[in-house]
């Protein structure tokens, strides 16, 4: 019997086809919303802040911070990967089936996935980093990375009670991506 298996590159790939940004960012939602929290705040960066809301290609990262239970590293390690979750573990009404929406939200428009997490208790906030030019047929990982200075701005504004997770489409890419207005106002009519 010969093993049939999916390179983790590939999978990617396939996974990250098709999304629009407002669909990410609300896949992102999603998942805040499953993890009980109260607040979130979506943030969609310039690239250059001077150019007019309406300029295509002009997204560096959309952020997205709750401050629901927050992860663990144990937690952030199973947002991660690729291996499906148990289909049963998702609430009725959520729209995550399998555990592959962070990854196929965040890969459909950016090169790098930047997951920041604690669950509180004193637990410090990690940071972890899967970079699409890093995913190889044969390896898929996150790093661990330092908290910049913006990380820590979004923690001290948004989640001063030490929980909470920020998720980072960063390395937004350009060829023909939507406006910062576009997106916002796709968002405004597909959430009612």
């Amino acid at each position: 019997m010969q093993r049939l298996a999916l390179s983790p590159l590939t999978a990617i790939r396939a996974l990250a086809e098709g999304w629009t940004p407002s669909e990410a960012i609300f896949a992102l939602i999603d998942n805040a919303v499953q993890a009980g929290a109260q607040n979130v705040w979506v943030h969609v960066r310039k690239e250059v802040d001077a150019y007019k809301d309406s300029r295509k290609n002009n997204v560096a990262a959309y952020e997205v911070v709750d401050d629901g239970r927050g992860m663990d590293e144990a937690g952030i390690a199973a947002a991660l990967s690729l291996a499906a979750n148990d289909p049963d573990a998702y609430d009725e009404h959520s729209l995550s089936k399998f555990g592959l929406g962070l990854k196929a939200a965040a890969f459909s428009q950016g090169d790098a996935l930047e997951l920041i997490s604690s669950p509180g208790g004193g637990v410090a906030f990690e940071k972890r980093v899967v970079a699409f030019d890093a995913i190889t047929p044969d390896a898929y990982f996150a790093t661990v990375a330092d908290l910049s200075d913006r990380d820590r701005e979004l923690i001290r504004v948004h989640l001063p009670e030490g929980k909470g997770t920020i998720v980072r489409i960063s390395e937004v890419r350009k060829g023909g991506h939507p406006s910062v207005r576009t997106t916002v106002r796709e968002m405004l009519r597909k959430a009612g």
